[in-house]
């Protein structure tokens, strides 16, 4: 794929395929800034970002991330940065965390996975978006640790242990969005469209024919 360091990387109407990294963003690991548009990102593998990797800003819109995989993030792994997700669609990517989407903070004291030390640094926007049939342990669609705003979107059959579609533990705002036919499948599974162990403010919202074991 791509290495973008310190440096500013705009991606557009292009296809990343079949690419593998042994740590780091399949498709593109960015350490700098990055700006996609109008791009694909299929069959990807990397242990954090089968797609994209990105611990500085990332602005995405008008692309598809279709059969990534990863342990960590299997579309899109974000570390630390603020991370934009407009018009896009995550479909049949899947990881042990965060089969679409893993975005995460880390301070000085180190990970910051329930809600402590969050910074806007490290924000997750997403809007007229659509995830479809992700997998995942944790977090199927997304997993959100820190700040994570959510609009006009739609989450449909995704499946994870909990938290089919988003498992949020951090501040979580969704609005404008539905969710349907989403699934909690593990043993004493919670959650079939969203487990919330943080903050969430939800409004204007439909969830429909969402499953959970408990």
């Amino acid at each position: 794929g791509i290495y973008n360091y310190l440096s500013t990387l705009i991606v557009s109407s292009s296809f990343f395929a079949d690419n593998r990294a042994s740590v780091h963003g399949g498709g593109i690991s960015n350490d700098g800034t990055l700006t996609l548009s109008t791009s694909t990102l299929s069959r990807n593998n990397a242990m954090r970002g089968g797609g994209i990797f990105s611990d500085r800003t990332a602005v995405v819109s008008n692309s598809t991330f279709a059969d990534n995989s990863a342990t960590s993030g299997g579309g899109l792994f974000g570390w630390s940065a603020p991370i934009t997700v407009t018009n896009s669609i995550f479909s049949g990517n899947s990881a042990a965390e965060g089969g679409g989407i893993y975005n995460i903070h880390f301070s000085d004291n180190g990970a910051s996975l329930n809600g402590g030390s969050m910074t806007d640094g490290g924000a997750l926007a997403m809007r007229v978006s659509t995830l479809s049939r992700n997998s995942a342990r944790h977090g199927e669609a997304i997993l959100a640790p820190i700040m994570t705003a959510v609009s006009e979107s739609v989450f449909y059959d995704n499946s994870a242990d909990s938290g089919g579609a988003i498992l949020n533990h951090g501040f979580l705002t969704v609005s404008n969005s539905t969710f349907s036919g989403n699934r909690a499948i593990g043993f004493q599974g919670s959650g079939g469209g969203i487990l919330n162990d943080g903050e969430a403010n939800i409004a204007g919202s439909v969830f429909s024919g969402n499953k959970a074991m408990e």
